[in-house]
């Protein structure tokens, strides 16, 4: 059976469960009145190349696989199917084009639905609210994506374009998520742009892992940038931030291994995570905002980068573990007046390029081996006011300046310093 016809009177309204599968049909019109189309219905009809609806269609309902593995080039979704069910057209891998009728009113796109398709574009309907988990994910030729307007896409979900061809795309106003991984490795996403008064507020795990990205602007509502979200984007030049700028969180490896050469952190930002930019090369510039609301400067988060100079927030009082090891370009260290710094963590500056170092009064503790083969410091100053209460013995191991450090501390430190 290559094709199946159906009377213009036909009054069927259910292709039931399996109805088709794995027939030889290799077209169909489906009849007005059929208002279900039942799970795996054509399921393993690899025939199948065209599947028409007949006009002003009254088909509701598309269950789960009901197009799964067969060969539909092109497909034209009716205006009352209101949701597209998790992998519906799992393994239609030849599915070039998909459209929505005018007045769509679909409102739920299930997960996978279209993974590993040869979808190149297609377009979301405006009362869609959430793209599930993996929607697009591993579409490879896909290159065009657009949302219709007004969009109602409130989220979009884990790995929803995930490992996808698209090359560009605008996000809706309304987005407010971005999921975990929603463009991991997008290799060819090299733009991506926000509609004006953009409601996004979080950007998860991962989400642009592996991109593309040459630039990318935060939109000012964005609170929270997750876990290794722009990790290995070796592209990435520059983030840019919209005025008054909400972000108050940047996770752990968020840009490590970039290709950023600046970067800037918002006034609000109270949490930069750890190795945030460790592997950064061509990072030279680093700046705060002056009224920066940073505390601590986490493990490894410049470890390895590129960094010139540095102005260290006054809010900040805890230079961590491994923070700037290995910043071998760093020369220049400050601090902001009415620094707070109270501690400077093992190895924090060690095989660092710096050449001079002078202490806030506030500083308290040195820990081991803080600037242990800084082969070009040569000057360590103390003020009179220093609070200086214990040194680390090796916390400038192997510099120009281990024996006179110690004779300078004792010297002038208020409170006896201890060097331990």
């Amino acid at each position: 059976m290559c094709y199946l016809a159906f009377a213009g009177c036909s009054r069927l309204k259910v292709i039931g469960i399996r109805s088709f599968a794995n027939s030889g049909l290799r077209n169909i019109n489906i009849p007005r009145g059929v208002t279900r189309l039942g799970a795996d219905c054509f399921s393993g009809s690899t025939a199948l190349e065209e599947v028409t609806f007949s006009e002003n269609a009254n088909l509701q309902t598309i269950e789960a696989g009901a197009f799964d593995g067969t060969h539909v080039l092109k497909l034209k979704i009716p205006a009352h199917v209101t949701r597209l069910p998790d992998n519906c057209f799992g393994r239609t891998l030849y599915l070039r084009k998909l459209t929505f009728e005018r007045g769509s009113r679909l409102a739920w796109l299930g997960s996978v639905a279209f993974e590993y398709t040869s979808l190149e574009t297609t377009h979301i309907p405006p009362r869609v609210k959430m793209v599930g988990p993996g929607y697009f994910e591993h579409c490879t030729r896909l290159q065009r994506v657009t949302f219709d307007t007004p969009s109602s896409v409130i989220t979009l979900m884990t790995r929803s374009f995930a490992a996808s061809s698209v090359q560009q795309i605008c996000i809706p106003s309304s987005v407010t998520t971005l999921g975990n991984g929603s463009f991991y490795d997008c290799h060819r996403l090299a733009l991506i742009k926000f509609e004006p008064r953009s409601r996004l507020e979080h950007i998860g795990d991962e989400a642009f892992m592996w991109g593309a990205l040459r630039e990318f602007t935060v939109p000012a509502g964005v609170k929270y940038i997750g876990v290794r979200s722009f990790e290995y984007c070796g592209s990435l030049a520059k983030v840019k931030w919209e005025a008054e700028s909400e972000l108050r969180y940047i996770g752990d490896a968020c840009f490590a291994d970039s290709g950023l050469t600046e970067f800037y952190a918002p006034a609000l930002v109270s949490s930069v995570g750890q190795a945030a930019l460790m592997d950064c090369k061509d990072l030279e510039t680093m700046r705060f905002d002056p009224e920066s609301n940073l505390t601590t400067i986490k493990w490894k988060t410049f470890c390895g980068s590129g960094l010139k100079q540095i102005t260290l927030p006054a809010k900040v009082g805890v230079i961590g573990s491994e923070s700037f090891r290995g910043c071998t370009a760093l020369i220049t260290l400050e601090f902001a007046p009415g620094s707070e710094l109270q501690m400077i963590g093992e190895r924090a500056f060690a095989a660092s390029g710096l050449t001079k170092l002078d202490l806030p009064n506030s500083v308290q503790y040195i820990k081991q081996y803080a600037f242990e083969n800084c082969l070009a410091l040569t000057e360590v100053k103390v003020g009179e006011e220093s609070q200086l209460i214990e040194i680390a013995r090796n916390a400038f191991e192997n510099t120009p300046v281990k024996d006179q450090v110690r004779e300078l501390v004792a010297a002038r430190s208020r409170n006896g310093c201890a060097v331990q």
